[in-house]
């Protein structure tokens, strides 16, 4: 089976973190396809019409001087116009992943594009969504005959380290992490507002694009803040294995969330919002802590929670994020994608 792998989101040296998750997945997949992989990929770039325009031409050329069995396109709202090129003047089997906001913001505008993502399920031979929670959201706006189509794939899932630190006994000062895109909607202000509270010794660590500067408010005496900005995977991986807390209080509906289960890689325990998917893999009490979005009362109160537990109870939580983890791990789940992938070439 020969793979047309196809996504307007890749990373590049001056965004390293842009679509890094689709970079993951077709790397995992390189590794464990037989067959040919064939990339087609647009890296980020403020002028939005040449590179796209770049990308279509690119996809029609791969796909005329290849044999293509099946088009794996990401972003739905980005890629529909090529799966249908694909679909009704190729003839070639199609399968749409959605990853969030691609499906999320189309729905709530309700315009014309919202239709064609809607169309684009609908003629697709498979569609990828990455959470039980992110299906449950599309159930409703689409045929029910539908469904059959739809495969519960990670988004590529998480690397699993081989060198995990469970005992992080030193909490003084507390080190806590969030990773992911910086601004009101993923609780950076919920975090503040919590940590404003906090009377102990806490160190945050910020790591992602900063689209809102919300810090300015954080004036306690007891927290120092580094806002560190996007970093590559590499980079990324030394601020997973220093520190003793992970900061999830989304506000967002999240199709995923994949830098708690990263943390969790690392043994984090996880603060998260009890939305969206994060209770798939956040269990209070297990491996972290579930809060209501929004709620900074209840964040501080997870802190001290984590805080107060003796060091062989924080290290059972550090275990059981590592566990859990595990069933997210990439080869696994990319494996999965693979034989996905090829039931749908081969019974659509």
């Amino acid at each position: 089976m020969n793979i047309l792998f196809v996504s307007n989101m890749y990373p590049s040296k001056e965004r390293p973190s842009y679509g890094v998750f689709v970079k993951n997945i077709y790397d995992e997949m390189e590794q464990a396809h037989s067959g040919k992989l064939i990339l087609c990929v647009m890296t980020h770039s403020e002028n939005k019409m040449w590179p796209y325009l770049n990308f279509y031409l690119k996809f029609l050329f791969l796909l005329i001087t290849n044999k293509v069995d099946i088009v794996y396109c990401h972003f739905l709202s980005r890629t529909s116009i090529l799966g249908a090129t694909a679909k009704f003047f190729f003839g070639k089997k199609v399968v749409f992943n959605v990853h969030g906001s691609d499906y999320l913001l189309p729905k709530i505008k309700g315009g014309i594009q919202h239709k064609f993502n809607l169309w684009a399920i609908s003629f697709a031979n498979g569609i990828v969504v990455p959470s039980n929670a992110f299906k449950q959201f599309i159930l409703p706006d689409i045929n029910t005959s539908y469904e059959y189509k739809i495969f519960i794939s990670p988004s590529g899932g998480v690397n699993i380290p081989t060198d995990i630190q469970y005992s992080r006994h030193n909490i003084q000062p507390l080190k806590c992490l969030y990773v992911g895109r910086v601004n009101a909607a993923k609780g950076i202000d919920t975090i503040i507002d919590a940590l404003n509270a906090v009377t102990r010794d806490v160190e945050l660590t910020v790591v992602g694009k900063v689209e809102e500067d919300l810090f300015a408010s954080l004036n306690n005496e007891n927290v120092s803040c580094l806002v560190v900005g996007e970093v590559t995977q590499e980079l990324l991986k030394q601020y997973y294995s220093q520190s003793n807390l992970f900061l999830f209080p989304t506000k967002y509906f999240e199709s995923l969330g994949l830098s708690p289960l990263e943390a969790m890689s690392f043994g984090l325990p996880v603060i998260g919002s009890n939305y969206g998917p994060v209770p798939e893999y956040v269990r209070d009490g297990y491996n972290g802590f579930l809060i209501e979005k929004g709620n900074s009362a209840e964040l501080l109160d997870c802190i001290e929670r984590f805080c107060h537990l003796s060091s062989a109870q924080r290290q059972n939580l550090s275990v059981n994020a590592a566990s859990t983890a595990l069933e997210y791990s990439r080869k696994k789940v990319v494996k999965d994608l693979l034989r996905y992938l090829e039931s749908c070439f081969e019974n659509a």
